[in-house]
């Protein structure tokens, strides 16, 4: 019988490397998400500190309001990320070691914000009936489902009659463009902007200098998202509105 070592310490930006072999994406984001902190982040090593398993606690768009004094935000979330080397013989292990650990470093912002309801959730795709099996093992509790709408882009696209009082286009994000997005971002989600950080990522990693985005493809088979931002302009609003490529429904977990 062999028994492995495994235990979980804090990131280092030595790991990047075993980390863009576990899971692309999430080497991208620990490097250029500004919604991620080093201090947020673990990772389970073997007996030869080989990187197994990472996880990281990223800043949601609630976040950046936990010091204002609103009364509008109900809870403040940090988004939750998890993922083992595939294949790996004690898979479900290591992500409970990564879990259990990150939830304790989650406990100390608890202690931080003692009058705040804060919350760490994750998504989880319709079909991943294991992880989220795992995830409610943990304790995690399901706080609600998120259809995900998508239209063929290769089908027949309808025309209709714009009213000469809407201008649809491709939104810019060159000069004020930004501070116009998250101003309207703000208005349309119940005064709750989405995160800055997040949005200049994506544009980043976008293989055009517009509103359109493409994410890397990610490893082990997960969905690849593509998301055409456009703008209504109205008299005396201005609606951002998504044209999304996904796979259907992600369930939200939180705890």
């Amino acid at each position: 019988m062999i028994v492995i070592m495994i235990s979980i310490r804090e990131f280092q930006e030595k790991d990047l490397e075993s980390i863009k072999n576990i899971h692309f994406f999430m080497w991208l984001q620990l490097q250029w998400q500004k919604d991620f902190h080093k201090e947020d982040a673990i990772v389970a090593v073997d007996e030869d500190d080989s990187v197994i398993g990472v996880a990281a606690l990223s800043y949601g768009g609630t976040w950046y309001y936990i010091e204002s004094n609103v009364t509008h935000i109900p809870e403040y979330y940090m988004q939750f990320d998890c993922h083992v080397q595939e294949n790996h013989p004690d898979f479900k292990l290591v992500k409970h070691l990564l879990i259990d650990a990150l939830k304790k470093h989650f406990a100390t912002y608890k202690e931080k914000y003692p009058d705040k309801k804060i919350v760490m959730r994750c998504w989880c795709e319709d079909s991943s009936l294991e992880e989220m099996e795992q995830l409610l093992k943990e304790q995690f509790t399901a706080h609600g489902i998120t259809p995900v709408l998508s239209f063929d882009l290769t089908g027949e696209i309808p025309n209709y009659t714009i009213p000469e009082s809407i201008s649809i286009g491709i939104h810019s994000f060159e000069d004020d463009g930004m501070k116009q997005y998250m101003e309207a971002n703000e208005l349309g989600f119940d005064n709750v902007r989405d995160s800055e950080h997040e949005l200049w990522f994506r544009l980043k990693f976008s293989l055009q200098k517009t509103a359109t985005k493409l994410y890397p493809p990610l490893p082990f088979g997960e969905s690849v998202m593509d998301e055409v931002l456009q703008r209504i302009y109205l008299p005396f609003l201005t609606i951002d509105i998504r044209i999304l490529h996904v796979k259907p429904s992600r369930l939200h977990l939180g705890t």
